[in-house]
């Protein structure tokens, strides 16, 4: 007797689930996959890298915040496109030209590229973070289409407030960055700087409205926008060129760090990337605290 009922226990509970409604399931599904993708992490690296270096240089952020909430997902912006599956995202690979094309069709991309994320993946929150001019293209697409879900736009070393063009020549003569049109793009903000930073400080407030946070990092010892800092041999010939209060240009919220280098042309990319690497887990406990 025993045996039987046990019998009629199992058969009812396959009865159950097989005449459970399609629609149902479903609805499981999607409350899983909504579940391992709560939040979504845009990266978008600066001028001149390429993907590989782009993965690289973040890699210290996405550990910092996996470590802090195992179910973050991540994007890896690419200034040719990416191809989102859902939230599985298939980054195109690019050039260091690439990054120097107009700042419109970079932003372009990035609009097209969240566009996707919205429609095809579910989750709770989105979180950009440029680095360098990726941090320049993230802040001023979303100030100027804004994205509902969109809760932070973080900006670490970026050139908010544009770049003087000697710095600029310096960059692409050193073989650090590539001409093309972002060049006159960053030289015009710097030389509106007063206008500029009227913008910067409306497109803020503005995405403060949506509402989206943002919160700028940058390095007091960023030699890229004070080239003497690391090169005493351009110290005559361009110490008249201090663009670094161009990483927090017009933005309310702001964090300040300080990591210098010894005086050598070799550590300029390393003082431009030293927030992003060194300061990965302050940035993650600010976004997930």
């Amino acid at each position: 007797m025993i045996v039987r009922l046990r019998g009629l226990v199992v058969l009812l509970a396959l009865v159950t689930v097989l005449a459970w409604p399609a629609s149902a399931q479903e609805m499981v599904g999607e409350s899983a996959t909504a579940r391992t993708n709560p939040i979504v992490f845009v990266f978008i690296a600066g001028y001149g890298t390429n993907l590989a270096t782009a993965s690289r240089l973040f890699a210290p952020l996405q550990a910092a915040l996996v470590a802090r909430n195992p179910d973050v997902s991540f994007v890896r912006y690419s200034y040719t496109g990416t191809n989102l599956s859902g939230c599985a995202a298939t980054p195109s690979a690019y050039r260091p030209s690439d990054t120097a094309q107009d700042i419109e069709v970079s932003k372009r991309i990035l609009r097209e590229t969240l566009s996707a994320l919205q429609d095809g993946c579910e989750m709770d929150r989105i979180v950009v973070v440029g680095h360098s001019l990726g941090g320049l293209i993230a802040f001023q697409t979303l100030a100027e289409n804004p994205v509902s879900r969109v809760t932070d736009v973080v900006t670490i070393d970026s050139p908010l407030g544009g770049v003087p063009m000697p710095l600029i020549r310096t960059c692409i003569d050193a073989g650090l960055c590539t001409d093309g049109a972002v060049v006159a793009y960053l030289a015009g903000l710097y030389g509106g700087w007063g206008e500029t930073a009227a913008d910067n400080a409306t497109r803020a407030v503005a995405l403060a409205s949506t509402p989206t946070r943002v919160t700028a990092w940058g390095n007091q010892s960023d030699c890229y926008y004070m080239v003497a800092l690391c090169n005493s041999f351009s110290r005559t010939l361009l110490a008249g060129y201090d663009a670094r209060q161009t990483q927090w240009l017009g933005i309310a919220r702001t964090v300040h760090k300080d990591y210098p280098f010894a005086p050598y042309p070799w550590n300029i990319p390393a003082s431009h990337t030293a927030v992003l690497i060194h300061s990965a887990a302050e940035i993650a406990a600010d976004l997930l605290p």
